[in-house]
């Protein structure tokens, strides 16, 4: 649904996206490791094995569920910031989500320290 809202809001943003310089995903990219770090040390710290499985399917999926919202927002953040701007709702989101992490991480320590 939300890739056929943004064919028909600009057909030709798929190009632009193409278009843009490599150089302006290396933020987001170390953000999305960051994510995954996050998402693996809550991991280790819940589930016996499988953490690093856990950790990469937990992303995919986030990243599959999460894809026609962020392209919808990639338009509208390029169409008013320019050309940087199509990297903030995904960088956004990821620092929110490191956050998010960093809590449930903490409460999770402090629930194992707690039991021993």
């Amino acid at each position: 649904m939300g890739i056929i809202l943004i064919l028909l809001l600009a057909p030709d943003s798929v190009l632009v996206f193409a278009d843009a310089r490599w150089e302006i995903y290396i933020p987001l990219i170390l953000a999305q490791y960051a994510v995954f770090l996050h998402l693996l040390a809550y991991y280790s710290l819940v589930v016996r094995w499988g953490a690093l499985a856990f950790a990469i399917g937990t992303l995919i999926l986030l990243e599959a569920c999460l894809s026609p919202f962020l392209q919808i927002m990639y338009l509208f953040f390029h169409y008013t910031i320019g050309e940087t701007g199509i990297i903030m709702p995904a960088f956004y989101l990821s620092l929110l989500s490191c956050f998010l992490l960093q809590f449930l991480i903490t409460g999770r320590l402090h629930r194992i320290a707690t039991e021993e």
